[in-house]
C-alpha cells in the first residue's frame, strides 16, 4: 500500500488542481453570473422586477431659485443681481404601471407616474409658501415664440397681457414656491377682449399649461404638470435575452421626440433612470431621458472607485457634454455666425450677463456612481438648470429696454443614495463572491500543495529500496559484514539473544579470532544461530 501511496497522492493533487483551474475560467464565474442574472433580473415575480416597478424609498428633489434683487434695473437695462434661495426639497414616489410585456422581443411598455411630496424636515427654515421673484417664464416664451413667427401680432399679444396677468408692470412674477412648482399660476381668459388670444392658447397649449376647472382660465405651472400624472407611455428592453437591459426604445409611442431642429437633440437615448446595464468595462458615456426637459443628457465616464470594500464606476457630466459645438449645438439658439446660446444649459456666459451665480463642480455637476456587474446605482444625481432667453422686442414695450442675455430661473438636483440596508445587501453579496476566490485559491494551492508532496514521497521511497536492498549488515563497531546470500535480513549486532540473554556481540568478538580459518558462510551460519 505505502508503495502505491505516492502515486494516490499525486493523482490527488492533479485532480484538485484541475477543479481549481476549470473554476477559474468557467465554473465560478458561469455561476457568479448566473446568480447576479437571477438577482436583476427584470421578470414578473422577482424582487428585482418589484422594485423597479415601485421604488422602495423616495428620490429628493432639490430646488434652488435664483431670487431677483433688482427687478427694476433690470427692466431698464442693468445686470440682474442674484440671490440663490434653497434647496426646497421634496420627496419623488415613483411608480411604474405596467401595459404590455412582449416576451418575443423581450420589451416592457409602461407609464411612469412620480409623486411629489414636500419634505419640511430636510428643506430647515423654508417653505413652500416663501414668495420669490424670477422672470415670468410663461409671459417670455409667449413673447418670443410669437416674435419668431407671427410679429404683426405682437402688439395684440401685448394688449392681452393686463387681462392675463392683472396688475402686471414687469416681466417678473412674485409668487409662492409651491405656485411657480406644482400649484400654478392663474392666467385670467374671461374677458371677451382676449378671446381671440386665449383660443389660440387652447390650441398651441404646452404640457406647462392646463385648463383651469372653470374650463376657461388657464394654470401655469412648471411641473405640475408631471405630478401625480401618467408620463409615457415608454417602450424599453429588459435584457433578458439579446437586449440591452434598460434601453428606451420609444416615447410616446415615438421613436424620437419633435421638439428640438435637428434629430439628434431629438433622439430617446438610454434609460428613464430606472434601470441600467452590467458592464465588464467602462463604457465611454451613459444616457439618461428626461421628459420634463424633452432631452436625453449624458454622463461620462470619468474613474473606478472603491467604496464600502467594493469597487464602482464614476461618471460625472464633462464641459464637453455641455459644449456649443458638435452634436450639442441643436441644443442652443444661433445669435452670430458661429456664436450659439443655450437656456437649457448652465451656459458659461451665465457668469457674465448676471451677478450672483457661483457655480462649484462638486455641486453642480451631475454624477452616477455605479457597480459595474449587477448595474446597482450607489449614488446618482442629475442636475439641470432651467433659464430663459431675455430679448429686447420694439412693438413690446415691457421687452424695449431690458438688458439681453440667458436670463438663470432655477436649477434642481434629483437623485439618490442608495439606503444602507440596500448598501449592506450589496456589499454581504460581494463578501459571497469573494469566498469563492478564495476556495479557488484554496484548490490550486492545495493541489500543487499534495503534487509536491507525492514527489516527496517518492524520493523518500526510494531511499528507502535502497536500503534494504543492499545487503549490508552494520556492526555497532563500524565494521561492514557481507554476505553473499542477498536474501539474507540485515544483522542488528547490538540484540541480545533471546534463549539464554548472552550479547550476541560480545560472543562475536570472543570467538572471531578463532574463526579465522573458517569460510564466510559458516561464520554467518554461526552468528544467525
Amino acid at each position: 500500500m505505502f508503495k502505491h501511496c505516492p502515486i494516490i497522492v499525486a493523482f490527488s493533487g492533479f485532480v484538485v488542481l484541475a477543479v481549481g483551474i476549470l473554476c477559474t475560467w468557467y465554473g465560478f464565474p458561469k455561476l457568479v453570473k448566473m446568480q447576479i442574472d437571477q438577482n436583476i433580473a427584470i421578470q414578473e415575480g422577482t424582487n428585482a422586477f418589484e422594485m423597479w416597478q415601485k421604488q422602495s424609498f423616495p428620490l429628493s428633489y432639490k430646488i434652488y431659485f435664483f431670487n431677483v434683487t433688482n427687478p427694476a434695473a433690470v427692466m431698464g437695462g442693468d445686470k440682474p443681481i442674484l440671490k440663490e434661495i434653497g434647496p426646497y426639497i421634496y420627496n419623488i414616489y415613483i411608480e411604474r404601471q405596467i401595459i404590455k410585456i412582449d416576451e418575443k422581443t423581450d420589451t416592457i411598455q409602461y407609464h411612469l407616474k412620480k409623486h411629489y411630496v414636500f419634505n419640511t424636515t430636510a428643506s430647515g427654515c423654508r417653505n413652500d409658501d416663501d414668495v420669490v421673484t424670477v422672470i415670468n417664464m410663461a409671459l417670455m416664451g409667449t413673447a418670443l415664440k410669437v416674435h419668431g413667427m407671427f410679429p404683426a401680432m405682437l402688439s395684440l399679444v401685448y394688449s392681452a397681457l393686463p387681462y392675463l396677468y392683472p396688475g402686471i408692470s414687469d416681466v417678473f412674477l412674485r409668487a409662492k414656491v409651491k405656485d411657480i412648482l406644482f400649484n400654478g399660476i392663474t392666467l385670467y381668459c374671461s374677458a371677451p377682449e382676449i378671446e381671440s388670444i386665449c383660443m389660440m392658447m387652447k390650441a398651441a397649449q404646452p404640457a406647462s399649461m392646463k385648463l383651469s376647472e372653470n374650463g376657461q382660465d388657464f394654470i401655469f405651472s412648471l411641473f405640475g404638470a408631471y405630478n401625480d400624472t401618467l408620463l409615457g407611455p415608454f417602450n424599453m428592453t429588459r435584457g433578458l435575452t439579446n437586449t440591452t437591459r434598460g434601453e428606451l426604445l420609444s416615447y410616446k409611442d415615438e421613436e424620437e421626440l419633435d421638439f428640438w431642429d435637428d434629430g439628434v437633440c431629438n433622439m430617446i437615448n438610454g434609460s428613464d433612470s430606472g434601470l441600467f446595464f452590467p458592464m465588464k468595462e467602462p463604457t465611454d458615456k451613459l444616457y439618461t431621458f428626461i421628459p420634463e426637459v424633452c432631452r436625453s443628457v449624458a454622463v461620462d465616464f470619468e474613474k473606478k472607485v472603491e467604496l464600502h470594500g467594493i469597487q464602482f464606476y464614476r461618471y460625472a457630466s464633462t464641459e464637453a457634454a455641455l459644449s456649443h459645438s458638435g452634436p450639442n449645438k441643436c441644443f442652443c439658439d444661433q445669435v452670430d455666425d458661429n456664436e450659439y446660446e443655450c437656456p437649457a444649459e448652465a451656459d458659461k456666459k451665465l457668469l457674465d450677463y448676471a451677478d450672483g451665480l457661483k457655480p462649484v463642480q462638486d455641486l453642480h455637476e451631475s454624477l452616477l456612481i455605479i457597480e459595474p456587474k449587477t448595474a446597482t446605482p450607489l449614488k446618482g444625481a442629475k442636475r439641470t438648470q432651467m433659464n430663459v432667453e431675455m430679448k429686447q422686442i420694439k412693438n413690446f414695450p415691457l421687452l424695449e429696454n431690458v438688458s439681453e442675455g440667458v436670463f438663470p430661473i432655477l436649477w434642481i438636483e434629483e437623485g439618490a443614495d442608495l439606503p444602507e440596508d440596500l448598501v449592506k445587501l450589496l456589499a454581504d453579496s460581494f463578501t459571497k463572491m469573494a469566498a469563492l476566490e478564495y476556495i479557488k485559491w484554496i484548490l490550486i494551492i492545495g493541489g500543487i500543495v499534495l503534487m509536491l508532496v507525492s514527489f516527496g514521497l517518492v524520493i523518500y521511497q526510494e531511499k528507502l529500496m535502497c536500503f534494504s536492498n543492499s545487503g549490508k549488515a552494520k556492526l555497532n563497531e563500524g565494521a561492514i559484514f557481507t554476505t553473499r546470500n542477498s536474501s539474507l535480513p540485515p544483522i542488528n549486532t547490538s540484540m541480545v539473544y533471546p534463549r539464554d540473554s548472552i550479547n550476541l556481540t560480545e560472543c562475536f568478538n570472543a570467538n572471531v579470532n578463532n574463526q579465522n580459518d573458517r569460510s564466510v558462510d559458516q561464520r554467518v551460519q554461526n552468528v544467525v544461530l
